[in-house]
């Protein structure tokens, strides 16, 4: 464990390999990431890095005025959906971008990304939101996983992350339903809207 701000400094700026790994694996206490982050600016993108920072800790960093540093933020799986809708409508493309391949990213926050004004931040959330379709051993499409239902192969149906189906509810969770060949009622669920999507 790391117990100060100086003692981080010192494993980072280290040219022995484990120092320098212990300051990227090694946890650390709320208050000495603060610390770093107060007192040492060129050491906030290595807190960024370090794969025990606390998400407290990087929500401290989504705010920071270097772009770098949220794009570093950006790049981290264990983000809170806060954490990736802030992130998400970052002034800075490069942030947006990191958004959009970071893997952890819920279908919610790619689908308003494949709007997004940069082609490439677009191009590569729609093209992530593709790989949310499954299709089962019959050639059915399937949304998702097993618990998602099925639709008629011309549909491509993708759940919002923020309530897993559950039972008779999931209709209330489609996130959308991209237009096809066309949908009438009764063949996914009544109360699901047709979109003309991505």
């Amino acid at each position: 464990m790391i117990t100060s701000a100086d003692e981080f400094v010192s494993l980072r700026r280290s040219e022995h390999q484990e120092d320098y790994l212990r300051a990227a694996n090694d946890t650390a206490s709320p208050n000495v990431w603060l610390e770093i982050i107060r007192r040492f600016s060129d050491m906030r993108i290595w807190v960024a890095h370090n794969k025990t920072v606390p998400i407290e800790i990087l929500s401290v960093l989504a705010h920071d005025p270097n772009p770098d540093i949220r794009v570093a933020v950006a790049m981290k799986n264990k983000l809170s959906d806060e954490l990736f809708r802030l992130l998400a409508n970052d002034t800075n493309n490069l942030v947006r971008e990191r958004i959009a391949y970071n893997k952890k990213t819920p279908p919610g926050i790619l689908r308003a990304l494949a709007n997004d004004s940069c082609e490439s931040i677009s191009a590569q959330s729609r093209e992530r939101l593709k790989k949310w379709l499954e299709y089962d051993d019959g050639g059915e499409l399937v949304a998702g996983g097993p618990y998602q239902p099925r639709c008629p192969e011309r549909y491509n149906v993708l759940i919002d992350h923020s309530q897993p189906p559950n039972g008779e509810n999931f209709i209330s969770n489609y996130d959308f339903l991209e237009w096809r060949d066309g949908w009438r009622p009764g063949e996914a669920g009544d109360s699901i809207a047709a979109e003309s999507g991505l």
